[in-house]
């Protein structure tokens, strides 16, 4: 009787604490309640702008790591895309200095969004200072930049280096498949 009494006890503090620990900073409450903030903030980017701002910055003062999150950026690049796109090169890069595992795909993204609005400039800039060069040299990524060269008017021999070495990636007779691969 004795041991059940121990053994309800222990659960009963267990379960307790499960529920109370959250609260005491076995859990980020402040990621979390900027995370709620950033949400609001992307619902509101193109609705009301102002709204947009305010939730923004409440979710700066809910944590002070909130430049750490991915919800944070897109919605910062997203308040950019809108409102100031000659920005985005300098936003991504610090993006990328913050994870550039994350911010390197939202850039490349980024950079195909700029040249669907013909903001070539742009979308060449924003690769240049945020991808690593290692990924740079990836033919798919080679051959977006000279594309975006070309429609630039820009560059035009980098342009055509670009095209020649990502060419020298397909073999000679590709199948159906290898081509796809090399352009994934």
């Amino acid at each position: 009787m004795k041991s059940n009494a121990i053994l309800n006890g222990f659960i009963v503090v267990l379960t307790v604490g499960l529920v109370i620990w959250p609260l005491f900073g076995g859990f980020r409450l402040s990621d979390e309640t900027a995370k709620w903030h950033l949400a609001a903030a992307a619902n509101s980017v193109r609705s009301d702008p102002a709204a947009s701002d305010a939730s923004l910055e409440k979710a700066r003062q809910a944590s002070k790591d909130v430049e750490q999150l991915i919800d944070y950026w897109l919605v910062v690049i997203e308040k950019a895309f809108e409102s100031d796109p000659e920005t985005l090169p300098n936003l991504l890069a610090r993006a990328v200095s913050k994870n550039e595992r994350w911010f390197s795909p939202l850039a490349i993204e980024t950079a195909i969004r700029l040249e669907e609005k013909k903001e070539y400039f742009l979308a060449i800039e924003t690769i240049e200072r945020t991808v690593s060069q290692a990924y740079r040299d990836e033919p798919v990524i080679r051959n977006m930049l000279a594309y975006w060269r070309s429609l630039a008017d820009i560059e035009l021999e980098d342009a055509l280096e670009d095209i020649n070495i990502a060419m020298e990636s397909i073999p000679e007779n590709p199948t159906p498949m290898m081509l796809l691969q090399a352009i994934a």
